[in-house]
């Protein structure tokens, strides 16, 4: 008897910790909008190059990273207005914001320095942040949930396509980058949502 009240609570410390693993706000809206940015925008620069239209690189790549700041910055204002879920993980959503820091980082010094100093030219820039999400989503997946380590891989994966076809490395990064970061930010989401629609529930009660 005293083995199965044992089992019974540890099962229970179990179920309580996984939740409150769980209990993250990852504000994966950020993933999702960014993956989309990247899944229309690389491929549209690629094809701008393979059909000899280099000068609208530029407006493109301003109009991307102006899209993304702006949305990026929208929403942490309206997260900085009302927490999504009350009793978040403030710990495990720390390491996730690190993980983002430190390879989205990397990823512009690599793309600004790279090029100036003539280490690799800079076409092959799609391809540092390629593998900077796949860093990312591989961090975010350790710490976080386990979706976002099958993204990793797919990223990866389209990372090293692109190194053997880098004339069509924006065709493929694309939609493996943004797919890669959409999916996984869109189960966050909605992951979020259920958690606060059931927090607002108990208090109701």
């Amino acid at each position: 008897m005293n083995t199965e009240v044992a089992s019974n609570d540890l099962m229970y410390i179990r179920e309580v910790l996984e939740r409150i693993h769980r209990c993250v706000d990852p504000h994966a809206w950020h993933f999702v909008w960014w993956g989309t940015i990247v899944m229309l925008w690389y491929p549209t620069h690629n094809l701008m190059q393979l059909n000899l239209l280099p000068d609208w690189k530029l407006p493109l790549l301003v109009v991307a990273l102006t899209l993304g700041s702006l949305g990026s910055g929208l929403f942490g204002w309206r997260m900085r207005r009302r927490r999504r879920l009350a009793a978040s993980n403030t710990f495990i959503s720390r390491q996730i914001v690190m993980v983002v820091w430190s390879c989205g980082g990397a990823a512009i010094l690599l793309s600004v320095l790279g090029p100036l100093t003539e280490i690799f030219p800079g076409k092959l820039v799609p391809l540092i942040w390629g593998f900077a999400y796949a860093h990312i989503a591989f961090g975010v997946g350790v710490v976080y949930s386990r979706e976002y380590l099958v993204s990793a891989a797919v990223i990866f994966a389209g990372c090293i396509g692109a190194m053997f076809r880098p004339e069509f490395n924006g065709l493929i990064l694309g939609p493996c980058m943004g797919l890669g970061m959409i999916v996984p930010g869109v189960i966050s989401e909605r992951r979020v949502r259920k958690m606060g629609a059931e927090e607002s529930s108990g208090d109701d009660a």
